[in-house]
């Protein structure tokens, strides 16, 4: 069992990660929270599809994950977006340049590796002051 809790992994709002998906409001009114390592697990997404210079605030901030999909069908490609998407992870101090955290980039998606317009990325992170790794899969595709 995993020692993360809530307390070191924050809350946050849940934002779906799905263009589709809808914000979710509760019975009262109030938005949908997210917490401890469910939490980290959508900030790990977050970051993958955030695009660098989309905020204002963290210029630097993001993997590019969804810009990346035509240049990551090369190894060249899928090499940098890994680089790109670790370098911004490391920021979070929830992880921290202690944590192992080890990111790969692929074509094709999760259930259709042959795509070539599609680009896997997985990554796999233990925690600052955690004993157990989580793995995070997200695919997109043109």
């Amino acid at each position: 069992m995993s020692t993360i809790d809530n307390e070191r992994f924050g809350r946050d709002i849940f934002v779906p990660i799905d263009p589709d998906g809808a914000i979710r409001v509760s019975p009262t009114g109030d938005l949908q929270t997210v917490e401890g390592y469910a939490n980290l697990r959508a900030a790990v997404e977050s970051c993958a599809m955030t695009t660098p210079g989309e905020l204002i605030h963290r210029p630097v901030y993001g993997g590019g994950l969804v810009v990346a999909v035509e240049s990551a069908n090369t190894p060249t490609g899928q090499a940098r977006l890994a680089n790109q998407l670790r370098r911004a992870l490391l920021q979070d101090a929830r992880f921290g340049t202690d944590s192992k955290l080890v990111v790969s980039a692929k074509t094709g998606l999760p259930d259709d590796p042959t795509r070539r317009e599609a680009v896997t990325v997985t990554v796999t992170a233990t925690p600052r002051g955690d004993q157990s790794a989580m793995t995070v899969t997200m695919g997109v595709a043109e």
